[in-house]
């Protein structure tokens, strides 16, 4: 496996350039790979390299790029953190695709909805803001929440940003996917949020295959005791009390 994909990691950024053959060789690589990856997961190093190439490199198109990059679910609880701010800086930038936007941001609410990665970890955090200010997105609103539901911590919760989600929620088709978040906010800081919530909820729910190899990845991880599990996000307990 490491063969194969050391050479589709060495010869992606020649995508446009490849010849018929060269193209059929990296296709049958990439094929191999993704299907490895959804039996056994990927090592945190492969994971490293192959999501810089795919997440910065527009040498494939979309449908490849996404399975590649839903491809990348580690083996192991060794995952290479330091990607995920820059995966999250990448989709924030002004002129990138929709589509490929989403796609990014959906591989991080898969990592964390099936607690395969470590909420806790620095460098998810640092990207709060980042992924705050795309709640004024209607196309990325709903996976930017999800994400900062995971990983909203009592600092998180200002008067400004509670003020923002008041009148996100307000915006037509936004209210489903912000009032969860703001039921975390109103829990961390209930004298911001004084109104009653609805439960309105909306699952965001990650593409078949990349919950597949997400839910893999998971009974891997439950058979070590570095599982993270769900343990971390204290507010969901407790709301589960109130109900």
């Amino acid at each position: 496996m490491s063969v194969r994909c050391g050479a589709w990691c060495a010869d992606s950024g020649k995508g446009i350039l490849l010849s018929p053959q060269e193209k059929l060789g990296l296709k049958e690589a990439s094929d191999y790979l993704i299907q490895f990856s959804k039996e056994n997961g990927l090592t945190s190093d492969v994971i490293k390299t192959l999501t810089k190439s795919v997440i910065f490199e527009d040498c494939y198109d979309i449908t490849t790029r996404r399975k590649l990059l839903y491809s990348c679910v580690p083996q192991s609880e060794h995952f290479p953190y330091e990607v995920i701010p820059l995966a999250v800086s990448y989709s924030a930038l002004p002129n990138i695709s929709s589509t490929w936007q989403y796609s990014i941001l959906t591989w991080i609410a898969g990592l964390l909805d099936f607690h395969v990665i470590d909420v806790s970890n620095k460098y998810i955090h640092i990207c709060y803001v980042t992924l705050f200010n795309l709640l004024d997105s209607n196309k990325v609103c709903a996976v930017a929440c999800k994400i900062l539901q995971h990983i909203t911590r009592l600092e998180d919760v200002t008067p400004n940003r509670t003020k923002i989600l008041l009148r996100l929620e307000k915006k037509a088709g936004m209210v489903t996917c912000i009032s969860s978040l703001i039921r975390i906010y109103k829990f961390f800081r209930p004298d911001l949020v004084v109104s009653r919530l609805d439960r309105i909820t909306r699952n965001h729910n990650p593409p078949k295959f990349l919950a597949e190899s997400l839910k893999n990845a998971q009974l891997r991880l439950q058979e070590t005791d570095s599982y993270p599990g769900d343990g971390h996000q204290l507010w969901a307990y407790d709301d589960q009390k109130r109900r």
